[in-house]
């Protein structure tokens, strides 16, 4: 997956979550898929109900941190359900939230945490707290690192607290559902990560907004074999996440200037025809997305995102 670099990356800070629409789908499709996940090689599925479970809890752990309306939440990592759950709990307790890239440096690192006034930080893995550490200490600021892979610790002015103690016994990792009412589900694919800015709070509000089941690889390298697992119905990605699926077809395309290359060109020249169709219906099942009914796109014009093959893969999905 190719990611938007920044010169001068900046912190985004999520304003608005419209908290009352999971209370709302909790009620009316408590058993419906709302996210799937792959974790060390298995698929776990929340429904709507272990979603507003899970934030309740993390919201009761949050105030017993001392999490409170003037506390700081930042997030740095791929988009999965940890990272998901920690924002809806820290703003449903009144405090900020905020996404920062995972490609900046730890100077930027350094002058990122202290523009938001950070009090709370989550990374996903073990390299960003080595480069939180070379960012040196924020000052006199007494820092908690919610972390899902370190032991409690203390160094210097971080606290680690692994997020599994967030949780309680049960945590994330439960697996709530039977897998094949969890794959058949309608579910929205992200293979993104807060490198994408703005990304988060779009992500968040589209599926507060509509109810649909997110999904999610287990990480963004092994997307597109996690993507064939699924298939889901719908595509929820960033600019630079549709020019990565780009860059993925063009892989499984004959080389340039070839025979094969040149029939294929020949056949995406005609607009309609049959074998069209089944260039279009093979291309969608080696990408995984033989469901794909609908693109979520970005706020961004469409032929800046979604040109060539791209364009054919997405024909008549809205």
């Amino acid at each position: 997956m190719i990611h938007q670099a920044s010169h001068s990356p900046q912190p985004d800070e999520l304003s608005t979550v419209p908290l009352g629409r999971l209370s709302h789908w909790a009620s009316v499709r408590p058993e419906q898929v709302a996210l799937l996940h792959k974790r060390r090689g298995r698929w776990k599925a929340w429904r709507w109900s272990d979603v507003a479970d899970d934030v309740a809890r993390l919201r009761d752990a949050f105030r017993q941190q001392g999490f409170g309306a003037d506390a700081h939440l930042v997030l740095s990592g791929a988009f999965e359900p940890t990272l998901m759950l920690l924002a809806l709990a820290a703003a449903s307790v009144g405090g900020k939230v905020h996404s920062l890239p995972r490609t900046a440096t730890a100077v930027e690192l350094r002058a990122l945490l202290d523009a938001t006034h950070s009090t709370h930080v989550y990374l996903e893995d073990r390299q960003g707290f080595a480069k939180v550490l070379a960012a040196g200490d924020c000052g006199p600021r007494k820092l908690v690192l919610l972390s899902p892979k370190l032991a409690a610790r203390h160094h210097g002015n971080w606290r680690v607290v692994p997020v599994a103690e967030l949780h309680g016994e049960n945590g994330v990792e439960s697996l709530r559902l039977r897998w094949r009412p969890a794959k058949q589900a309608a579910t929205a694919w992200v293979e993104d990560s807060t490198d994408w800015a703005g990304g988060l709070a779009h992500v968040l509000g589209y599926w507060l907004e509509s109810g649909e089941g997110l999904a999610f690889p287990e990480s963004l390298e092994s997307a597109a074999q996690d993507r064939r697992d699924i298939s889901p119905s719908a595509l929820l990605l960033s600019p630079a996440g549709l020019h990565g699926l780009s860059g993925e077809i063009e892989s499984r395309l004959a080389p340039e200037g070839s025979l094969r290359r040149r029939l294929v060109e020949s056949l995406v020249r005609q607009p309609r025809g049959g074998l069209r169709r089944r260039l279009k219906g093979r291309m969608r099942g080696q990408l995984g997305l033989r469901r794909l009914e609908r693109v979520i796109r970005p706020a961004t014009p469409a032929s800046a995102v979604a040109g060539g093959w791209v364009a054919l893969l997405l024909e008549e999905a809205s």
